[in-house]
């Protein structure tokens, strides 16, 4: 067993909407979450369900696998990360992701982030964004995948 990182991922024409729309308000894609540079073509946008601290069985193998399309409702934006400094897209709640949460936990995971927060982050370059006049995407978000890997720290 190993510690594991469970995501959702949203489809190809949310990736490419988000990419544009991320273009259009100034943030920068060209960056890895730890700070090395990259193609903003290959920013992966993406929720995280649980990135655990214990080792349980999820039940479900590594892998990307395939889920019936799910909507998520973005409702805000927020700075998040151990320095208030990633900025996000807040997403409601209710729904899909809360089901595979509360699911992931009945298999006994348990989260790094006591707090949980549903996001989809908008950028890893760490400066902080000024949100004032930023409007909410508005096109639908939708994913179509699960992701399952172990965490290899």
């Amino acid at each position: 067993m190993a510690r594991k990182y469970i995501a959702v991922e949203y489809d190809s024409e949310t990736q490419q909407n988000m990419k544009q729309w991320c273009e259009v308000n100034g943030l920068d894609l060209a960056c890895g979450y730890n700070g090395e540079q990259r193609d903003p073509n290959d920013f992966d946008f993406h929720t995280t369900v649980f990135y655990s601290i214990n080792e349980a069985d999820p039940k479900q193998s590594n892998g990307k696998h395939k889920l019936d399309r799910y909507r998520a409702v973005p409702t805000g934006f927020k700075l998040l990360g151990e320095n208030e400094d990633i900025p996000v897209l807040q997403l409601a709640e209710e729904g899909y992701i809360k089901h595979l949460r509360e699911h992931f936990k009945r298999l006994g995971l348990r989260d790094r982030w006591d707090n949980y927060i549903p996001h989809m982050s908008l950028s890893y370059s760490r400066t902080k964004v000024d949100f004032n006049g930023m409007a909410l995407p508005s096109f639908p978000l939708y994913f179509d995948k699960l992701v399952v890997r172990d965490i290899e720290e």
